[in-house]
């Protein structure tokens, strides 16, 4: 069930090969899925890569961790499905994605 007072905001933050050679991500993508927010996204070039830090925040908070994903080597896909979204109402969510390679960098 959508609640339409619910907003979500999508924030893409990536270290990118330019930057630490660490890793690409083809697409990121976050949409709701009945009470759940699915967040996925697709790497192309994983270099070094140790995982994937999922975060979350409101206007009122900073930004927490809410999932850690594993690397799984390069051009695959991932998901993760945020299950406690849909407590609060009229709320702005925003996501973002860090990717930490296996020096604990991001």
């Amino acid at each position: 069930m959508k609640y339409p007072g619910i907003k979500i905001l999508l924030v893409l933050a990536l270290a990118t090969v330019a930057f630490a050679g660490i890793g690409i991500i083809d697409y990121f993508q976050v949409r709701t899925s009945q009470d759940n927010v699915i967040i996925e996204w697709k790497s192309g070039t994983e270099s070094n890569i140790d995982h994937y830090s999922i975060e979350r925040k409101t206007p009122q908070q900073n930004y927490f961790e809410i999932a850690t994903v594993p690397s799984k080597g390069s051009n695959q896909f991932y998901s993760y499905t945020d299950q406690s979204i849909y407590k609060a109402q009229d709320v702005l969510f925003v996501y973002r994605l860090k990717i930490v390679s296996n020096d604990n960098t991001s």
